[in-house]
């Protein structure tokens, strides 16, 4: 069987992990005996809690016109010497954040 679709360091699974553990006991988001919801967990996952922050990038959400109109300026060869050095990629929805397009200077985050 072959697996399709992301893929993830170990590290990176172990860190998010730790850092859902930590965030829902700082919250206080259990049961008594110590065990989770799977929605809840599902829930913190999925959220913009346990992403790393980087100084200087930015994430923002644009309507499919608005996605098509910055895609046709990323390929246009007027706009090559203007996004020199400059770090920009069109991506799926939080979840799988699947990079649709991007600019040669951009880099994915660590």
């Amino acid at each position: 069987e072959e697996l399709v679709g992301p893929q993830y360091e170990r590290a990176d699974v172990q860190r998010v992990l730790y850092d859902a553990a930590m965030e829902l006991s700082a919250i206080g988001d259990g049961m008594a005996d110590g065990t989770v919801y799977v929605a809840k967990l599902r829930s913190l996952l999925l959220s913009r809690r346990l992403k790393r922050r980087e100084r200087g990038r930015y994430t923002v959400m644009l309507s499919l016109a608005e996605a098509a109109s910055l895609r046709r300026v990323l390929h246009h060869p007027a706009s090559r010497e203007t996004l020199r050095g400059v770090g920009a990629a069109l991506k799926t929805l939080p979840g799988e954040m699947r990079s649709i397009d991007c600019t040669e200077s951009y880099a994915p985050a660590p």
